[in-house]
Parts: structure tokens; sequence; C-alpha cells
């Protein structure tokens, strides 16, 4: 057996074969390609040594500024495109962007629509704005802001948002490499939806996406002016919900 493939193996990467014929692919030499397969046996995410990442048929720069995309995400997106009209206009806000990930893909799906992106980490931005370099035709309104400080949201139709959502007590080897400020959120994961809720709360014709975790019920936080819709992944958790309003109760 080659001994790479090997010591991936012995490191617990489920994939080792698919996985070190990718890092040989894209090494540009032996000695890159050494150092790659220690980093990967180390823990170091695949789309982290490699720079990229597939998102919902983008190809999209990712470092250790931004979140790496789950599928879950594409679940989230594949919703709002099945759910939102080609058609028509909409003013969308992807809030806490990241790569740009969301933004972009619903921006390629809704060409109509105007995408609107905001982060707090210049860090995140940069990235974000580099995958704008790669898809220069997906034009999108990049912000710097701190939820939804910088923006009027008379302005804006529908919001998406994948915030910090992890527990501030629970830690994983799997998300030893991404950016703390992208994952959590107090003690109970929450901190930073209420916030976005609290915020946008007024603003009754908006439609609000969130993707949150699977133990989370928005419906404890959330006024009764709110029409809350429970939304499932692929492996059955409850990951989404949809906030739309509830005109009986306004």
């Amino acid at each position: 057996m080659n001994p790479d493939i090997k010591k991936l193996l012995l490191a617990g990467i489920e994939n080792a074969v698919k996985e070190y014929q990718w890092l040989k692919d894209y090494a540009n030499s032996d000695k890159q390609l050494s150092q790659w397969v220690e980093a990967r046996a180390m823990g170091k995410p695949l789309a982290y040594i490699l720079g990229h990442v597939d998102f919902y048929g983008l190809n999209l720069i990712v470092n250790e500024h931004v979140l790496i995309p789950r599928f879950e995400t594409e679940e989230l997106v594949d919703i709002i495109v099945q759910r939102t009209s080609k058609d028509d206009i909409f003013n969308i806000l992807d809030l806490g962007c990241g790569s740009g990930a969301i933004a972009l893909a619903l921006k390629k799906n809704l060409p109509k629509s105007n995408l609107f992106a905001i982060d707090f980490s210049m860090n995140a931005l940069t990235v974000a704005l580099a995958n704008q370099a790669k898809y220069p035709e997906l034009k999108i309104h990049w912000i710097h802001s701190h939820w939804l400080d910088a923006i009027n949201l008379n302005n804006i139709d529908i919001i998406v948002s994948n915030p910090p959502y992890i527990e501030q007590n629970w830690h994983d080897p799997s998300i030893n490499y991404e950016p703390k400020i992208a994952l959590y959120s107090g003690m109970d994961g929450l901190e930073d939806i209420k916030a976005i809720i609290k915020q946008s709360c007024c603003f009754k014709h908006l439609h609000i996406w969130f993707e949150h975790g699977h133990k989370h019920d928005l419906a404890k936080i959330v006024g009764s002016s709110w029409n809350i819709e429970k939304l499932y992944d692929h492996s059955g958790s409850q990951r989404f919900t949809h906030l739309s309003c509830n005109k009986k109760n306004v």
C-alpha cells in the first residue's frame, strides 16, 4: 500500500484513497504533496489544504477565515431557489456571508434578484471578494457590518442566514481549524440568532430563513406575529426555520 494512503487511513480518513488522489492532482511537487498529506493526517480539512470547495455548482475559494460550506447549507439554498420566483425581482440579504457561498449561489439561480451580503469579519469579506472576482457576472453588494446595523430593512425582502449557532461548551476535532467567530454563539448557541430576530422583528414584510442547530427551536424565541415553518435536512434533523409575517397578529 502507498505509505501516504496508509498514513491517511491510520489517521481515520475514511476516503483516504480518493483524498490522496485529489491531493496528488493539485500538488505542485512531491514535497508539497508530502506536506499536504501530513497536514491532512493531522486533521486539517481537505478544503483548506486545496484552497477551494464546490458549492451548489460553484467552485469557491476558502481558507481558515471562513467556514467550509456544508451540504446542509446547499439544501437551504435549494429550498429557497425552489420557492422563489425566478421572474420576480427580490432584494435578498445573505447575513453573515463568510465566503459568499449563499449569496453567489442565489444570484446564479435567481439572476433577476438583487443580492446583498454582510459580514463583520474583514478577513471573511476578503475571501468573498476573491470569489466575486471568480464570478464577476454574479454581482453582489458586499457590506461590512455587525449583523443588520448598516442596512435599511425596508429595502430588503428576504433574509437568509447561516449564523454562528454552536453552544460555547461544545467542542469537536472536526471544527478545530475553522474560525471560532463563525461557530460559537453563547451558552445556548442562539445569541446571534436572537440578535438578528430582535433587529428584524419590526419589519413584518420580511421572509427570514435560518440554518441552525438541530436541537434549536426558534418558536421559543419568536413572537406570535410570525409564522414559523420548520424544515428538515437530508438526515431528518430540523435544521432550518422560515419566518414570515402572521398577518392575523399584526
